[in-house]
């Protein structure tokens, strides 16, 4: 009803405004009928309750600064730059610019990449394992069909070698017949 009633100056606060606004409502209808129930909160959903506040209260700090719209170039953003800090106070985090948060996610995500390297690296090495047991396969494949195209020859020259022994044998014998024939008849 407010962004019917009002214009908003920009759109992402709006929705930031009405996201933040569900959030909030619906933590106190929770805390209201725990209450209510007799339950009672959980120290554990307590401290989640806490943390996701600290949270919600860094996002809109960060949201809130409006150093940098999409309105403008980059170049014109980069304008409104501030000192390089991460919005900490602390001396190692005096790097980037306030105009983000994420100069200082590097100190978490670079853990994450070297995770990640070692995943691919480590997928990498298991596809060259997988090409060489296929490779293996597959000249044991060819060893095997080789042996038996092998054995096939040799079948058929023993076949071909028993052949022309009985044929040879037969011969002598129609040869041997045909000798004593003429002996008979001389």
């Amino acid at each position: 009803m407010f962004g019917l009633a009002t214009r908003p100056s920009n759109f992402d606060s709006y929705l930031l405004g009405i996201a933040i606004m569900n959030l909030l409502l619906y933590l106190g209808w929770y805390i209201t009928f725990k209450f209510v129930s007799g339950e009672g909160i959980n120290i554990v959903t307590l401290l989640l309750i806490l943390f996701t506040s600290v949270i919600w209260g860094f996002a809109l700090y960060f949201f809130k600064q409006h150093l940098t719209t999409w309105e403008e170039t980059p170049a014109e953003s980069r304008e409104h730059n501030k000192n390089a800090s991460c919005g900490l106070s602390l001396t190692i985090m005096t790097f980037g610019t306030s105009c983000r948060p994420w100069p200082c996610s590097h100190l978490f995500w670079r853990e994450k990449e070297r995770e990640e390297k070692k995943e691919r690296k480590k997928e990498r090495e298991e596809r060259e394992i997988e090409k060489k047991e296929r490779e293996r396969r597959e000249r044991e494949r060819e060893e095997k069909n080789e042996r038996r195209e092998e054995r096939g020859r040799m079948r058929g020259e023993r076949k071909r070698e028993s052949t022309r022994r009985e044929r040879e044998r037969e011969r002598r014998e129609r040869k041997g017949e045909r000798e004593e024939r003429e002996k008979k008849e001389r």
